[in-house]
């Protein structure tokens, strides 16, 4: 073979080497960022039982109004005591092992959302500036309402990762290359997790 004809088989093989590493490495991004998604996924899970169940514990305490501490406390036990769905209706979560029973229907993914959705009304509703500076006034009114704001700053910040995350997931699999060696399988798209986490009102941040 010529030099030439070997130049060019060098420069054939350097580029399949090159195309097959670059596909390796979209193949473990698209990976890790479905399995980081699933770890913000569980993350959330945790969080919006801790924001319960710190919400139920500031609505016993005594030192919120009747009624709205009622409601509170409703809406918090609801959240606890509800049967367990996920928070999306996506292929992602199939991938865990250990969900035996956990539904996937859109009714109870849709359920899921509204409950907590109808917490962060409730948390809204009941403390309003006026109460949360009387509940602040106590000593264990201020733990437990500075619990209760890390917890729902929590929620509100695993969620925001985890759409940040959806949408990277989305925008790599707009890649000609993951399109065309069809890198993400048979697996949908994933999708955003949509409720009302209350941050414009709770948390640190407020």
């Amino acid at each position: 073979m010529s030099p030439a004809g070997w130049a060019a088989l060098t420069a054939v093989v350097l580029v399949v080497l090159a195309a097959g590493w670059y596909a390796v490495q979209l193949a473990r991004r698209l990976d890790r960022l479905h399995w980081r998604l699933l770890s913000t996924r569980d993350a959330l899970d945790r969080l919006t039982v801790r924001r319960a169940a710190d919400a139920r514990l500031l609505a016993a305490s005594g030192l919120l109004d009747a009624e709205p501490a009622r409601a509170l406390t409703d809406a918090a036990t609801t959240c606890l005591m509800a049967d367990e769905a996920v928070f999306v209706n996506d292929d992602l979560d199939r991938r865990r092992d250990g969900l035996g029973g956990v539904a996937y229907d859109e009714r109870s993914v849709a359920e899921r959302n509204e409950r907590e959705s109808a917490l962060s009304r409730a948390l809204r509703a009941c403390l309003t500036p006026q109460a949360r500076d009387r509940v602040s006034a106590d000593p264990e009114g201020s733990r437990l309402l500075e619990s209760l704001d890390m917890a729902c700053y929590r929620v509100q910040l695993a969620r925001s990762m985890h759409n940040l995350d959806v949408t990277q997931v989305r925008h790599l699999r707009e890649n000609a290359w993951v399109r065309a060696l069809h890198l993400y399988g048979r697996a949908t798209p994933p999708d955003t997790i949509d409720f009302d986490d209350g941050a414009s009102a709770l948390g640190p941040g407020r």
